[in-house]
């Protein structure tokens, strides 16, 4: 959908959209990824995942000139799939050049659709310590008039579990009064929401956003941290 947004700009066939752990620099993502501990065992097991499909499918994904299906399946990490079958299947140069043309970071001048963008400070595919500095576009978010971002201090990737059985995403959001919505970067809700980027048009990109992506109309920043 991000990318949608991003190439279609003006003439997007959506009204507004809401986008959920977005990796917005690829290579930094790979490079948090390929850390030790839990980040590379999620990186081992994902390539694994990925490596299954192309051996269920040999004989479809043979066929193709380009692809070497062995060297595929010897891929021990996400970037050495990338380069295996990725760059190969869709005519990138290179990984690095495959992870630049995909990554939103950069490019959220295009977008032209209320947005509203969720990420967690913890997900290892968005860092935002590291080599690579925060991975986030919160400059980006500032100069927009269409896109908003709220940061969370945890959720890790697409996870945001309150509960055993409770995702944070799926539940009824509660409102947050609109004089809380200030036009300055950072905005701490009892201590769980780290960050939103916002400025002076935040306000009605949030509420066309989530009135699209929730089906029901509100008229301020929306969150369901308790």
């Amino acid at each position: 959908m991000g990318r949608y947004l991003i190439d279609y700009g003006d003439a997007a066939l959506v009204d507004a959209a809401l986008l959920i752990s977005v990796c917005w620099d690829l290579l930094a993502g790979a490079e948090s990824l390929e850390k030790p501990g839990l980040n590379f065992k999620l990186n081992q097991h994902l390539t694994r995942s990925l490596c299954g499909i192309i051996s269920e499918n040999r004989d479809i994904f043979s066929t193709l000139p380009k692809v070497n299906v062995d060297d595929v399946l010897l891929s021990k990490n996400l970037r050495e799939f990338d380069s295996n079958f990725t760059v190969k299947m869709w005519g990138f140069k290179s990984v690095k050049d495959y992870y630049s043309q995909s990554s939103h970071k950069g490019k959220l001048c295009c977008i032209k659709r209320p947005t509203l963008c969720v990420n967690a400070a913890d997900d290892m595919f968005a860092p935002v310590c590291g080599y690579y500095g925060n991975t986030l576009p919160v400059d980006e978010v500032e100069e927009s008039s269409h896109v908003a971002m709220i940061v969370t201090s945890r959720g890790g990737h697409i996870g945001f579990m309150e509960g055993i059985n409770t995702e944070w995403v799926n539940s009824c959001l509660r409102i947050i009064n609109s004089d809380k919505l200030r036009s300055f970067p950072v905005l701490v809700i009892n201590g769980v929401i780290s960050s939103v980027a916002v400025n002076s048009s935040t306000r009605s990109t949030i509420a066309a956003t989530l009135s699209h992506s929730f089906g029901s109309t509100f008229g301020s920043l929306f969150v369901s941290f308790k």
